[in-house]
């Protein structure tokens, strides 16, 4: 393309860059020799941006260059799948028919749809957004990687993470009120049990967020700096569910210190939420996480 790679933006998808179908063949060969991986140009309709390629490449452990292309990819990642999904339904289609890298107007998306889409993005992520926003980012990855620019997802990216081993490995606990009596915990319950520790854990990301969450709760926050976020969330949260009758903590749902190991072998899977958290997270640290989370009073 005969530009300066500082002049490329990585959140842009192919097409908009100008790469056409000879340009992509040649892209194409050259990051299949210099990654040694084997691509098609059919990837390119996958992974729309160089963000997303990126993003792909890095994932199956083809260098560290691959991933500095894309700051923030696994955010848009996530958000495009959403997104995606969110755009199939209102145009009653299959997800996987829709072309990320297709400008809006070619998939059909006219003035109303387009305001219908919009409020659905921002009831989904609390944004305010205007339906010209499809305008100025004229595709699914590049509105993804946008709303992924304005949206703190990625601490509740590493709360879901956890939840879902803990509803998945449930033994014999049942919430009272809730009908049938099969074992089960419920999400919004898992995600609650875990999210004190979780947050201890997160708040170094971003301790001016955590700080205004825990004052949003109705925390006093005052005097609370920077090493203090992490506890002044999580105590909050704990207030809030000693207040509410949520149970103690994952022992109070059947679950042990012991039990940590494998509660991170049930979250490990879940790669694209951990890919968006704001921490790198490997096995020991989710066991810690779920550890942290066994009792809270």
């Amino acid at each position: 393309m005969h530009a300066d790679a500082g002049r490329v933006d990585a959140e842009q998808p192919f097409a908009v860059l100008g790469l056409d179908s000879l340009l992509t063949v040649e892209f194409v060969a050259a990051v299949t020799r210099h990654f040694g991986v084997p691509l098609t140009g059919a990837a390119l309709y996958e992974y729309p941006t160089p963000a997303l390629l990126a993003e792909h490449l890095a994932a199956a452990g083809h260098g560290e260059r691959a991933a500095a292309a894309g700051p923030g990819a696994g955010a848009s990642g996530a958000v495009l799948q959403d997104l995606r999904e969110q755009l199939a339904r209102i145009l009653h289609c299959d997800a996987w028919e829709i072309d990320a890298g297709a400008a809006f107007a070619e998939l059909g998306l006219d003035s109303l749809l387009s305001a219908h889409f919009v409020a659905g993005v921002n009831r989904a992520y609390g944004l305010n957004e205007r339906p010209v926003t499809v305008t100025e980012h004229p595709s699914l990855a590049a509105m993804a990687s946008y709303i992924a620019s304005r949206t703190p997802t990625a601490t509740a990216a590493a709360g879901c993470t956890v939840a879902y081993a803990v509803a998945g490995q449930v033994r014999d606990f049942h919430p009272d009120g809730y009908p049938g009596s099969e074992p089960m915990v419920p999400h919004g319950m898992s995600v609650i049990l875990n999210a004190p520790s979780v947050f201890r854990v997160t708040a170094p990301t971003s301790p001016q967020r955590h700080i205004e969450a825990a004052r949003q709760l109705g925390a006093d926050v005052s005097g609370a700096g920077p090493e203090d976020a992490g506890t002044v969330l999580a105590e909050d949260l704990i207030r809030i569910m000693r207040a509410v009758g949520m149970p103690n903590g994952l022992s109070a749902v059947g679950y042990t210190e012991a039990d940590g190991t494998s509660l991170a072998d049930g979250a490990w899977p879940q790669q694209r939420l951990l890919q968006n958290a704001p921490i790198e997270s490997d096995k020991p640290l989710l066991t810690n996480l779920f550890e942290g989370a066994v009792r809270y009073w």
